[in-house]
């Protein structure tokens, strides 16, 4: 289900399934939830000249604890060793899944190359999460990226691995995109840095 809402007055509750796109004074907006997650990302700017518009005030909430310093550093160790018979460094796939109170880390059956992965069976996942490695290429998300990542989860991409690890965190809702600090997800190692804070300086 979609819905069209104009941002004046108070909005109702977020769809259990589906999303709202927001006109706001400032632009256009989109609000989604799914379980342990909510978000309202911007999609586009410049002024919607309705009356009694308000401005758009973009939020990420996730209801889990952060993803463990450790599931990361476990990441990295895997997407280090992940190579092809001749020792090329392979792209690697990750899910993760908070359950039973705790994050789940799986690394699924994947098809990789050096400058790509897929999931052998692409319905396997329900993850919180899903993360993949650009091992010592940068990580930014490929057309690629967003052409496969179509679904209401955080994604992430790790790259720099063979220097200094950096993560690119993003929401990914139907195929509308938002970066976000990589701390707002995760426990960030003193060793891996966001990616975020090299794009801004």
């Amino acid at each position: 289900m979609i819905r069209y809402l104009p941002l004046a007055g108070p909005l109702p509750p977020a769809l259990p399934y589906g999303w709202d796109y927001l006109f706001a004074q400032d632009g256009v907006g989109l609000r989604a939830r799914r379980t342990g997650l909510e978000v309202c990302m911007p999609l586009s700017c410049g002024a919607i000249r309705l009356q009694g518009l308000r401005p758009l005030r973009p939020y990420f909430s996730l209801e889990y604890p952060r993803v463990p310093a450790t599931c990361l550093q476990a990441i990295v160790a895997h997407s280090l060793a992940a190579t092809d018979h001749d020792g090329r460094p392979l792209e690697a796939l990750f899910y993760l899944k908070y359950s039973l109170g705790a994050w789940q880390l799986r690394a699924p059956a994947t098809s990789a190359t050096s400058t790509s992965v897929i999931a052998v069976d692409r319905h396997d996942s329900d993850a919180d999460v899903e993360l993949h490695s650009h091992h010592a290429m940068t990580p930014r998300f490929s057309l690629r990226d967003d052409e496969e990542e179509q679904g209401f989860r955080i994604y992430a991409v790790i790259g720099h691995l063979f220097t200094t690890p950096a993560l690119h965190v993003r929401v990914g809702c139907f195929g509308h995109f938002w970066s976000i600090p990589a701390a707002s997800v995760f426990e960030m190692p003193v060793d891996i840095i966001d990616y975020l804070e090299i794009q801004n300086g």
